[in-house]
């Protein structure tokens, strides 16, 4: 906002979501793109059913140099569950209509470094922490463009993956009621503390990541971590970040189903000024 010159993004929404008058909530981020039907599916799915505060749906994903080459997330085809979300799993915020009424305070957007790195992960995951019931429609309704330099840059990686923990530890903390789930969430709570070990290592942050691996719990991976650190510690630096950067980057990729552009959605993209009209399917 104008007036709100030192906000970040999760300041930004929450003073907007504050100063709203609608009875329903949606997010447009300037690289997504809304398809013909989207508010009006979503907005009368909410008024027919009155059991849930939030709808979701699919998103397509382009890359910016082979937008005639669509994307959609393995697992966005269903309705998210907590432990969905705590392994990491997200809707885009872009795909999400949420009833006005059912914000509250449990449920806003993080600020500070929490409102620029993995502000959307948060937010959806206190959503469910917080009880708000969501629904799914199973229709394509969104289009997300992925620029070249958009995989949040390598630099800010450590910093995303020290607050997702700072952010996954309290609630798998609270959810640890008995032994069985005790040894589920802290298996996932290792996960955590492992990407962000990557997170250094991608960034050759190496002595850091000596020291964060004896926060691991489960003693088999700490001694396993501890081991490969001392192995890659032989090679050059620039030659370690390399490699992490490919496999994080392949890895990304597989999460998601790549199909060719349909006619119907090329005519969208033509309209919305993604693609030019002389691009061909």
């Amino acid at each position: 906002f104008p007036t709100r010159r030192s906000s970040d993004l999760g300041m930004a929404r929450n003073y907007g979501v504050r100063h709203s008058n609608g009875d329903f909530i949606m997010f447009l981020d300037s690289d997504d793109f809304y398809l013909d039907n989207k508010i009006k599916n979503q907005v009368e799915t909410l008024r027919i059913n009155n059991s849930i505060d939030a709808v979701f749906c699919p998103a397509y994903i382009y890359r910016q140099d082979n937008p005639l080459r669509l994307g959609i997330k393995k697992y966005s085809n269903k309705v998210l569950t907590l432990d969905n979300l705590l392994n990491g799993e997200i809707y885009t915020l872009a795909t999400m209509c949420l009833r006005k009424s059912a914000w509250n305070e449990n449920i806003l957007f993080g600020e500070g470094g929490q409102g620029r790195y993995g502000e959307d992960w948060r937010f959806e995951l206190n959503m469910v922490y917080n009880g708000i019931k969501m629904g799914f429609i199973n229709n394509v309704e969104v289009v997300v463009e992925i620029r070249k330099d958009s995989h949040t840059s390598w630099e800010m990686q450590p910093i995303m993956k020290r607050l997702a923990l700072e952010t996954v530890t309290p609630i798998i903390n609270s959810l640890s009621i008995d032994r069985l789930s005790t040894k589920k969430y802290r298996k996932l709570l290792d996960n955590y503390k492992f990407k962000y070990i990557v997170s250094l290592l991608a960034n050759e942050s190496f002595i850091l990541a000596i020291k964060e691996s004896r926060n691991i719990e489960k003693k088999s991976i700490r001694y396993f971590l501890m081991i490969l650190l001392i192995v890659i510690s032989r090679f050059p630096n620039s030659w370690i970040k390399g490699l992490v950067r490919r496999i994080w980057i392949s890895r990304q990729n597989s999460t998601f189903d790549w199909e060719d552009i349909d006619k119907n959605t090329l005519q969208q993209f033509v309209k919305l000024n993604v693609i030019n009209k002389g691009q061909k399917v």
